[in-house]
């Protein structure tokens, strides 16, 4: 998979998310993200890239393959306050704000692409 597909599917996938378990997550600062609402948003995350990735007609196994390991790095790598700006910037279909807040561990998720 291109670099360049994986930063849209990375970036792309948690905007999809800002519906997560039948609730529209509205908050409007970091502040105002709970737990739950970041539970919610990795339960549904993985969902929405294997979604994204078969929409753009890649091969499935390939697709489920990078998505599971794009979740288990953010699950490991990502920071509650990185994962609240995510929210935040997600609620907000702000694409700049998801990759300031996710930016810093594209490197990382990059290494996805190779498994």
């Amino acid at each position: 998979m291109k670099a360049s597909k994986l930063r849209v599917i990375a970036v792309s996938f948690l905007g999809a998310v800002s519906l997560a378990h039948g609730q529209v997550l509205t908050p409007t600062s970091a502040e105002q993200v709970t737990d739950a609402d970041i539970a919610a948003v990795q339960a549904t995350m993985e969902q929405g890239c294997v979604s994204r990735g078969l929409e753009r007609q890649a091969p499935e196994v390939e697709v489920r393959g990078f998505c599971s390991c794009i979740t288990q790095v953010m699950k490991a790598q990502v920071s509650k306050p990185e994962w609240q700006q995510a929210v935040v910037a997600a609620a907000a279909h702000d694409n700049a704000g998801l990759q300031r807040a996710l930016g810093g561990h594209m490197e990382q998720m990059a290494a996805c692409k190779k498994n």
